[in-house]
């Protein structure tokens, strides 16, 4: 398996549940002062190219690959289990999920503030002096 380009800050998982017949969403973008719309679909949306990688020779990808895939897995399961329970406002019980699916949903949602590129940049900020300051 080749290592992923695009490392989706917003999974394809989740976007899919917008998308219209054609499977797609409506994306904007604002290119020199102007607003755009065009229909892409969730694949082309949510991602920086390598996002996760990090410095190391012997697994750059192992943020992407290890983590954000299977916690975003996990989370696809529980999504079409909630998906099952109906549509609109559903009041979700107990019994509706287990411990390890209320767990793979708590980490995911939770995941989504920060695998984000503005959280990234200010956690690596924040890495970053604290190791001039431990220095």
């Amino acid at each position: 398996m080749s290592d992923p380009i695009r490392h989706h800050f917003i999974p394809e998982f989740y976007l899919r549940q917008w998308a219209g017949l054609d499977e797609r969403l409506f994306w904007y973008y604002r290119p020199y002062n102007r607003v755009v719309v065009s229909a892409r679909h969730p694949s082309a949306i949510g991602f920086k190219e390598y996002l996760y990688t990090i410095n190391s020779k012997s697994n750059p990808q192992i943020i992407e690959k290890e983590f954000f895939s299977n916690l975003d897995n996990d989370a696809a399961i529980v999504l079409n289990r909630l998906n099952t329970l109906g549509t609109g406002l559903v009041i979700i019980k107990h019994h509706h999920l287990n411990d390890t699916q209320r767990r793979d949903w708590t980490w995911f949602i939770q995941s989504l503030h920060l695998r984000c590129p503005h959280s990234l940049t200010e956690i690596d900020a924040v890495l970053r002096q604290k190791l001039k300051e431990n220095m």
